[in-house]
């Protein structure tokens, strides 16, 4: 369901927060669709090629690749296993159960980076930041990759870019708030 001017503002009018994003229902959940329909795809090959070597080193190889993915895209859609919180304070990224916190100070530049995997792949796009605390290895190829040496994991039901405006948006009121408190 693509979001609205109207439904950005009215997440940024409720700061200082703390406001929770999830991740889009639909979106995962469609996902699960995709990576059980491969599950029943390698089930279905196994069972119906059981002297063929190269099915079978196949479809074992893709059952557990999308039973995997099943078990974690099932993992996302579990109530509080993921999500984005602003605040005042920061944000809070939460993936599978784990939570880390980022102070609005040493976050900075949010927009929407675009990825590619392989020559033909699909650009994939995403919300990248510069986090003042990151560096080394991880954090020089998220900067060749994406512009950013960091990134959020999901855009929460919002487009990338009202995202990456959100973000800008309420970091920039919590240092202001936070100027006039000092």
């Amino acid at each position: 369901m693509p979001t609205t001017l109207r439904d950005v503002d009215a997440i940024l009018a409720s700061f200082p927060g703390p406001v929770t994003l999830r991740p889009s229902r639909i979106k995962w959940l469609a996902m699960l669709a995709v990576v059980l329909g491969l599950v029943a795809f390698a089930v279905f090959a196994l069972g119906h090629t059981p002297t063929n070597l190269f099915v079978q080193i196949w479809g074992w190889s893709a059952l557990v690749f999308a039973g995997g993915g099943a078990l974690v895209v099932i993992a996302v859609l579990v109530p509080g296993s993921a999500g984005l919180t602003l605040s005042a304070d920061g944000f809070a990224v939460t993936k599978f159960f784990r939570t880390v916190n980022t102070p609005w100070h040493v976050a900075d530049g949010f927009t929407v980076a675009e990825i590619r995997f392989g020559p033909f792949g699909q650009p994939q796009r995403l919300i990248a930041y510069e986090h003042a605390n990151k560096a080394g290895a991880v954090a020089d190829l998220n900067r060749r990759i994406m512009g950013r040496n960091a990134g959020l994991p999901d855009n929460y039901g919002l487009s990338h870019d009202d995202l990456a405006w959100l973000m800008t948006q309420w970091r920039e009121r919590a240092l202001a708030r936070s100027s006039r408190r000092s």
